[in-house]
């Protein structure tokens, strides 16, 4: 597996894995507006083609993680953990102290990762995804 950062060349990727993972994806329009910021961030795994991708916001020494996802026939392989491992090295090149995100409270997978990499659980938000509706809990790491 490799970790490569994104550009606007991967727009089509990315979207691919959205479409593949989340019942409401971003658009692609949404990911390469992003990919065409500097305040956003994307690193990717390569196996035999483009598997995961992480995206992050950055505001000032604070991040929020706008999406982490790795394709269905490549889970299990630790691809999402290596790419929180690539994203926290390079918060910390940008002088980032804190990593937020929000999870469905029904991705235990999911939240079986973050606690394995020590963020911390905040709150629970009610009802904040849709389609369907969950609630959200959020976690914060001191990066």
């Amino acid at each position: 597996m490799e970790i490569i950062f994104a550009n606007e060349n991967h727009c089509s990727d990315i979207f691919h894995i959205e479409k593949s993972c989340f019942s409401t994806p971003y658009s692609e329009k949404m990911i390469a507006d992003m990919l065409g910021n500097d305040k956003y961030l994307y690193i990717l795994a390569k196996c035999d083609k483009i598997c995961g991708c992480v995206g992050v916001n950055i505001v000032f020494d604070e991040a929020d993680i706008t999406n982490i996802a790795v394709l269905e026939e490549y889970r299990g392989r630790k691809i999402a953990e290596k790419l929180l491992l690539e994203l926290i090295e390079q918060l910390k090149l940008h002088n980032v102290t804190k990593l937020h995100l929000e999870v469905r409270e029904s991705n235990l997978s999911a939240i079986n990762l973050y606690k394995k990499m020590n963020f911390n659980e905040i709150s629970i938000r009610k009802n904040y995804y849709k389609n369907p509706i969950e609630n959200a809990i959020t976690y914060t790491l001191e990066v």
